[in-house]
């Protein structure tokens, strides 16, 4: 027709910069990516466009062929991919400093004959060790879960008991938060491992403190559900748009700057109690606050793997 071919597909780069589509001049093919600019001037799907020639009677080109992949999800998990390196990096360099830091500290012989600031150097550095373990703990975790080698190390758990403790806990370090604990009577213990429940409820527990103000609230309350039990955790924070309510389940997604971590602790959540055959979902208004609902069967599937986690009966206590 005479025109150029990004009239037909007009891309943009990140910073809406126009991006050209070059055509080949022999037989190799060309490969553009981009975003599509929609007609209303705003960037749409983000693509790859690959495009070779044929060559028509005298070796001459006479037909351009033109691929058009939509790469959006991928764009988008490299895209969640950088930002969690990025936050990864920040997150390892506060402890590694302050470890640093406090060792060298250690070497001054003043420091070594002061028992009192000796102790104290000790105790940051064994404390930011084991921010470091947990951080390494979760990732393993998290790549057991998407390779689907986690084994769940079912036990009979008293959800009473197990909630009435880790409610205590944050009361004690998370004191400036009003914490409300309703209970129902008589709830039935459920078959679970204890330990990675802890975990989901310890997670939801800490996003209910980081994303609500000091002098908020947080509820638990633990119900019987179709013979299992509910476990919902309220808040009264700042809230969650509803078209994230399913991303913030999604692998390094963080909404917030007062996210803090791998971005990977609700999605490793929702697998574990998808693997117990239960359910981990959200209810939120944004300015109103967050509940998130876990629901668990009385004892898991039957299965002995669900959801590529397999199971096995343990001896833990929770």
């Amino acid at each position: 027709m005479g025109r150029d071919i990004t009239e037909a597909l007009p891309l943009q780069d990140e910073a809406g910069a126009r991006v050209s589509v070059e055509l080949p001049t022999g037989s190799a093919t060309t490969s553009t990516r981009g975003f599509l600019r929609r007609a209303d001037g705003k960037r749409g799907a983000f693509v790859q466009i690959d495009v070779r020639a044929l060559p028509g009677a005298g070796d001459e080109i006479e037909t351009f062929v033109v691929d058009l992949s939509d790469l959006s999800t991928f764009k988008a998990a490299e895209d969640a991919k950088s930002a969690f390196l990025a936050g990864l990096s920040h997150e390892l360099k506060t402890p590694l400093a302050l470890i640093q830091g406090y060792a060298e500290t250690l070497k001054v012989d003043e420091v070594r004959s002061d028992t009192a600031l000796c102790d104290e150097a000790l105790n940051v550095i064994l404390d930011e060790t084991d921010h470091l373990n947990q951080m390494v703990e979760q990732l393993l975790l998290a790549s057991r879960v998407q390779s689907g080698t986690l084994t769940l190390d079912v036990d009979v758990v008293d959800v009473t008991g197990l909630v009435r403790r880790l409610v205590a806990e944050f009361g004690h370090t998370c004191s400036e938060r009003t914490w409300v604990l309703e209970i129902e009577e008589d709830l039935p213990p459920i078959t679970a491992d204890p330990v990675r429940l802890r975990e989901v409820l310890q997670n939801l527990l800490s996003n209910a403190c980081r994303y609500s103000d000091s002098d908020s609230s947080v509820t638990v309350r633990a119900t019987r559900s179709d013979g299992g039990v509910r476990i919902d955790v309220s808040d009264t924070g700042m809230g969650i748009p509803a078209e994230d309510h399913e991303r913030i389940f999604e692998r390094f997604v963080r909404l917030s700057d007062r996210g803090e971590g791998t971005g990977l602790g609700l999605y490793m959540s929702r697998a574990i109690v998808e693997a117990h055959g239960g359910t981990l979902t959200v209810e939120s208004t944004p300015g109103q606050g967050s509940t998130f609902t876990v629901t668990l069967p009385a004892e898991p599937s039957g299965q002995q793997v669900v959801g590529g986690v397999s199971q096995s009966r343990g001896g833990r206590e929770a």
